[in-house]
C-alpha cells in the first residue's frame, strides 16, 4: 500500500480500508507487477429526529432527492380507561433510495408517541447502502 494510514494489504491480497483517502495497492508475482488505485470512503452518518407528529432522517454521505417505499408498516393505539389515547406506536419499515446514486437504505424500528406524557421516543435501525456501511442505530427521546 502506498499509504498504510488509508489502506493495508495482507500477504494474501486482502485490502482493508483504514481511514478515508486514496492509496495505490501494488502486487507482484514473479516478474509480473500490478497496481490498483483505491478510494476509502468515510462511513455514512445517519441522524434522525422526531416531533409530536412525524420523524425525519438524514444520511450524511448522500445528497439529492429520495424515494421511499413503505413495507408492512403498522400503527397501534393504546387508550386509558377514560378513552384517551395514551400511546401511539408506529413500527417503521421502509426503504429509502437516493435518486442520484441509487443507494438504498432499510429503516426499521419503533416510534412511540405518548400524547398525555408529552413525549416521543424512537429506536431506528439503518442497514444497506452501496459501500457496505456498518448498521447504525438512531435512538432518542424528545418532550413536546
Amino acid at each position: 500500500s502506498s499509504s498504510a494510514a488509508v489502506a493495508t494489504c495482507s500477504g494474501t491480497g486482502l485490502v482493508t480500508g483504514v481511514s478515508p483517502g486514496n492509496a495505490i495497492i501494488s502486487a507482484s508475482a514473479g516478474s509480473v507487477i500490478g497496481t490498483a488505485s483505491i478510494s476509502v470512503l468515510a462511513p455514512c452518518a445517519f441522524t434522525c429526529d422526531c416531533d409530536m407528529s412525524s420523524c425525519s432522517w438524514d444520511i450524511s454521505c448522500e445528497s439529492g432527492g429520495t424515494s421511499t417505499e413503505f413495507i408492512n408498516e403498522s400503527t397501534t393505539y393504546q387508550y386509558d380507561n377514560q378513552g384517551r389515547r395514551i400511546k401511539i406506536t408506529k413500527t417503521l419499515s421502509r426503504v429509502v433510495t437516493y435518486l442520484n446514486t441509487g443507494n438504498a437504505y432499510n429503516l426499521t424500528g419503533p416510534i412511540v408517541w405518548e400524547p398525555l406524557a408529552g413525549k416521543v421516543t424512537w429506536d431506528i435501525q439503518v442497514t444497506g447502502g452501496a459501500f457496505g456501511e456498518t448498521p447504525q442505530t438512531c435512538s432518542g427521546t424528545k418532550s413536546f
